[in-house]
């Protein structure tokens, strides 16, 4: 199997074909402050995706960085969704250094972004024909990702909706049961955090049995609705950088708040754990 660096905005399609061996064999596990992390790289990750959409069972795959860390205390439907997870994927680099700080081998290549796997990972379900749905983003948004689909990957029957609705009451009782007529094998949830992650796990039970996964602003970044970092600055631990200067409004608590909020419990876990190392 061959995937590309460069994520889906940018080059030529993936060349990833039916080929594919899917894998839900249960991922090495390690705690990071806490949390529940299962390390690993572009094409484990991408093997785990498909195999969780060939269970034909209700799979959630989400994923960790510094904003969840954070948040996660605060938020207790984080950690129902994370308990509900196969499997949990890092995807920013802070995540890899709390990792190597608190003892644990995990790698650069392990750090992984939907913009590094969400290509490939749609040309096997538009070869496989998995009905996909999106919900998250503004109605904007919603709607251009229809058309981005259509064009990229025509034989994809694609369906999405927006994520500016209420919960619990009757616009979500709507979209659930509009999620169910769909009966999609994939399930993409990009509401940004805690608000994608609380839903899902507000609303597990009445979920269809399909792979659904957690997947923030990506598809904010295929429309062009933000600008996308350059792929290249992920790997190189920068990316945060670029983001932030593109809307500083909204990221600047992130990346020049939060992350200190994390320095008392990484010394606490540190000093739990003195014997770990490269675990």
């Amino acid at each position: 199997m061959e995937i590309i660096d460069h994520g889906v905005v940018q080059g030529e399609r993936s060349p990833v074909t039916d080929d594919v061996d899917g894998s839900v064999g249960v991922p090495r596990e390690v705690r990071i402050l806490g949390a529940r992390v299962h390390p690993l790289n572009r094409i484990e990750l991408l093997r785990t995706l498909v195999g969780a959409v060939e269970t034909r069972r209700r799979v959630g795959i989400g994923h960790q960085n510094l904003h969840s860390l954070a948040l996660i205390p605060e938020h207790p439907g984080m950690k129902e969704f994370y308990d509900k997870c196969t499997a949990i994927y890092l995807d920013g680099m802070g995540g890899v250094l709390l990792g190597k700080l608190t003892g644990w081998t995990v790698l650069r290549s392990q750090r992984v972004t939907a913009l590094d796997y969400l290509d490939a990972f749609l040309s096997v379900a538009e070869k496989r024909r998995w009905p996909v749905y999106f919900l998250g983003g503004t109605e904007r948004t919603a709607a251009g990702t229809v058309g981005f689909v259509q064009e990229k990957y025509p034989a994809t029957t694609f369906r999405s909706h927006h994520g500016y609705f209420a919960y619990p009451g009757d616009e979500n009782r709507e979209l659930l049961e509009d999620i169910e007529a769909f009966a999609p094998r994939l399930l993409l949830v990009g509401m940004g955090m805690p608000r994608q992650e609380e839903w899902i796990a507000w609303n597990w039970n009445d979920l269809p049995d399909c792979l659904i996964l957690s997947c923030g602003a990506v598809f904010d970044y295929l429309v062009a609705e933000i600008p996308t970092p350059p792929r290249w600055m992920g790997p190189a631990g920068i990316e945060w950088a670029f983001r932030f200067v593109s809307e500083p409004g909204r990221l600047w608590r992130r990346y020049l708040v939060e992350p200190f909020g994390l320095v008392p419990r990484l010394f606490r876990e540190i000093l739990d754990q003195p014997g770990r190392r490269n675990l």
